[in-house]
């Protein structure tokens, strides 16, 4: 990560990957835990070291950052930093359920929030000079690989691929707009029926 003419790398104190054999290690680690990771899961994390900026997809970071990282970095990784980390991973974990409770989404805001105010206080420390530090998050990368992924498996026809994705996607938005309106309707019929 580059730093800002006016900061100070050296003034960094949670970049331990700085010290090469750190970054090689958690890598290690990383890679040591993909066996037990199990096949459903999609695609378990690589060794970070050997796929950094070379291929590691949007869900290995996912996998990496929600799901090892806050085991890994223990005793490497300064205890305030680690916890604030282990507040994220709490909070994207708890909306990542496939069921949320109303008492777990209040949970998850609080340790989002907490995660929030903690990260500007602790790592941009409130200075303009480190502003890059907040960048947008994974699911980004991870939504557009997916519908990407989704919509080339679609593909049939390889003679005029274009053609047929375009049909594809267009058969896709009609489904999720209709989607939508059914959930409007099923909502505005359960409060009529709430207030009869």
């Amino acid at each position: 990560m580059c730093c800002a003419r006016t900061d100070n790398v050296n003034q960094w104190d949670w970049a331990v990957f700085r010290d090469d054999s750190v970054f090689k290690e958690d890598g290690a680690a990383v890679a040591a835990c993909r066996p037990y990771i199990p096949g459903s899961y999609d695609h378990p994390p690589r060794n970070i070291v050997d796929k950094m900026n070379s291929g590691y997809r949007a869900k290995e970071w996912q996998g990496y950052v929600y799901g090892l990282e806050p085991a890994l970095p223990t005793g490497i990784l300064p205890e305030l930093y680690w916890k604030n980390l282990c507040k994220l991973v709490k909070g994207v974990q708890i909306i990542q359920q496939r069921t949320i409770s109303q008492e777990q989404v209040i949970e998850a805001q609080q340790y989002l929030e907490e995660f929030h105010l903690e990260f500007e206080a602790i790592y941009v420390r409130r200075q303009a000079n480190r502003i890059y530090f907040v960048r947008p998050w994974l699911y980004s990368a991870w939504t557009i690989e997916c519908t990407v992924g989704n919509l080339g498996e679609e593909i049939k026809s390889h003679s005029r691929p274009y053609v047929n994705l375009t049909q594809c996607s267009l058969l896709r938005g009609q489904i999720n707009a209709i989607e939508a309106k059914l959930s409007e309707r099923q909502k505005v019929r359960q409060i009529s029926l709430k207030v009869q």
